[in-house]
């Protein structure tokens, strides 16, 4: 039996990220500090944000270039390709 290796993953070829949030208020305030890491590790990328209307406003912060309305039931396809 042979055993495989996991292929090593490239990650300064990234230059797009999306951040999915499906939750409310508390998980969306909570992923701010993921955000913030994310922009520490990846400072070149363009980095999105996707969550509910609710808390989109309380998303433009600088480390996030785009935030996206999005709600349960929307066809994200079309959402992400716009991306």
């Amino acid at each position: 039996m042979r055993i495989r290796r996991p292929k090593t993953i490239d990650f300064t070829q990234w230059h797009k990220i999306v951040v999915i949030q499906n939750n409310q208020l508390g998980d969306a305030v909570i992923s701010t500090g993921i955000l913030k890491a994310i922009r520490e590790a990846f400072p070149e990328a363009w980095i999105a944000y996707m969550c509910d209307p609710v808390v989109a406003d309380l998303m433009s912060v600088d480390f996030v270039n785009d935030v996206i309305s999005y709600t349960k039931g929307m066809a994200m396809r079309p959402t992400v390709q716009r991306i």
